[in-house]
């Protein structure tokens, strides 16, 4: 297992909903993206950072079957998160109307 690489994902615990922000980021970049946006969050999401498992070959972790099944395996919650596109989870995650504020 590859521990330097990491899924970012954004949760929404008041709707158990998640949306993937990217996959494939190296420690450091992953925790400069929470740091920049965890501040614009609303209250009740949070971004989770994953360890892979290994390199996920999808460029656009939006479309990436592994990331899907990595939060499935890792969520340990009933009923397992929703998965959102990002833009429909964006706007509402940020608390703005704008589906292009996206934390990456």
């Amino acid at each position: 297992m590859d521990q330097s690489l990491k899924l970012l994902v954004v949760y929404d615990s008041q709707n158990n909903q998640y949306t993937i922000s990217d996959h494939n980021l190296e420690e450091q970049h992953a925790t400069q993206l929470v740091e920049q946006w965890q501040p614009h969050l609303r209250s009740g999401c949070s971004f989770i950072a994953l360890d892979q498992k290994r390199r996920h070959r999808t460029a656009d972790a939006q479309t990436c079957r592994a990331c899907r099944d990595q939060v499935k395996e890792s969520s340990g919650r009933q009923p397992v998160p929703r998965f959102k596109k990002k833009q429909e989870f964006t706007a509402s995650a940020l608390g703005t109307s704008n589906p292009h504020c996206s934390p990456k």
